[in-house]
């Protein structure tokens, strides 16, 4: 794709949640026999490779345009049609193993080549201990329970991903369970993204610093609606911190999603050689990467896990970032962009490697300059009309 130096200004309307979309889908899925409604449900690559999921495990998931009608299975005799297909949708290989440790037989879910090599050591460990079986053959991981109700510690220092699976599969459990997190988590804000859509569906849940405590009995269908997405109006407020003038509405400023943050943290980089600590948005690292060198640089703490994430994050938007004459010096757990007093038009294309968050930021950069962007489809994992949204709002 070839970007011209532009400018834009408009009306935008931010996509549906995906992180909301996935819970409230899985929790549809699990109202044994019962039908629940779904509106502004996202449609993407990730949330298509978790309905797909539900389906082979015998839900009925009936999609007319941005609303999906489902009908739950009762998941203690699900009998999968097929191998659940997770495609590169790390939630849906996270969220879903666990369910499928509910089934009595064999369950198989298969990974896209680069989630198959993601870390998944904390089902590991849960297999082990509970007698369970989940081995692994290259991208297929197969899996047997029952998973039953009890207690479990978990790290949570890698992903929140881990502990919203257990809360989704062990209140279809009959029984109290209590998920007791051994390390702060990161991204806690989608612990409690979980539990709130848990309780739109019944379930009757409590959280404290670092437990969760889940009364189990399963779900109730109910009519739910999916707010509006901050990480997708992100690069809309990465333009304008550049000087561009998009309003972005559908968007709840009184949201559990941790990428509210964009606009605040967007604002302390134009004001000053902001230190942030990134480790509950991390999404917004690339974004945040590109808007810094503009104005005085910045610090990024708590970057340490991008390296799990569609691709080693901080390391490719640094090397793409050097194009542009721009300067990241990336640590372990750490990254340090320098202000810079010009951009350079890159002489090659920038590549975002497959990463549709990389391609968004590296698209507000295109746009400071011109140039080529490879692989622009990547997108479609998160926000297909990315593009065409970006489009429609350009001014020249």
């Amino acid at each position: 794709m070839f970007f011209e130096k532009s400018s834009y200004a408009g009306e935008v309307t931010a996509p549906p949640s995906k992180s909301f979309s996935h819970r409230a889908l899985i929790c549809a899925a699990l109202c044994a026999g019962l039908t629940s409604r779904i509106d502004n449900v996202l449609l993407c690559d990730d949330t298509v490779a978790t309905i797909n999921c539900l389906r082979a495990l015998g839900a009925d998931v009936s999609v007319y345009g941005s609303t999906a009608t489902v009908r739950g299975v009762d998941v203690f005799f699900a009998r999968p049609s097929e191998h659940l297909k997770c495609g590169e949708s790390a939630c849906t290989l996270r969220f879903l193993l666990p369910v499928a440790m509910l089934c009595g037989r064999e369950t198989v879910l298969k990974a896209g080549e680069r989630l198959a090599h993601r870390p998944l050591d904390v089902y590991d460990e849960i297999a082990l201990n509970q007698g369970l079986s989940l081995y692994r053959e290259d991208n297929l991981f197969h899996v047997c329970g029952p998973l039953m109700p009890g207690y479990y510690r978990i790290p949570c220092d890698v992903s929140s991903q881990f502990a919203t699976g257990l809360m989704l599969a062990l209140n279809c459990c009959k029984g109290v369970s209590v998920i007791e997190l051994t390390t702060e988590p990161v991204s806690a804000p989608y612990i409690r993204m979980t539990a709130d859509v848990m309780r739109s569906f019944g379930a009757d849940i409590d959280l404290t610093d670092n437990k969760i405590i889940i009364h189990g009995g399963g779900y109730r269908p109910c009519a739910y609606t999916v707010e509006g997405d901050w990480s997708g109006a992100a690069p809309f407020f990465a333009l304008n911190a550049l000087g561009n003038s998009i309003d972005v509405k559908g968007l709840n400023s009184d949201t559990l999603q941790a990428d509210r943050a964009a606009r605040v943290l967007l604002g302390r980089i134009r004001r000053s050689d902001a230190l942030i600590d990134v480790s509950m948005c991390p999404d917004l690292v690339p974004l945040l990467m590109a808007v810094s060198p503009f104005f005085y640089g910045a610090t990024l703490n708590g970057t340490g896990r991008l390296r799990h994430k569609e691709s080693s994050r901080a390391e490719v938007m640094a090397g793409e970032m050097k194009k542009f004459g721009f300067i990241a010096d990336v640590a372990d757990d750490s990254v340090r962009i320098f202000g810079a007093d010009e951009i350079l038009v890159p002489d090659c294309p920038v590549d975002p490697h497959g990463d549709h968050r990389i391609s968004m930021a590296l698209s507000v950069l295109l746009s400071e300059t011109g140039g080529e962007l490879l692989g622009s489809e990547c997108v479609s994992k998160s926000y297909p009309d990315f593009f065409r949204v970006l489009k429609e709002i350009k001014c020249g």
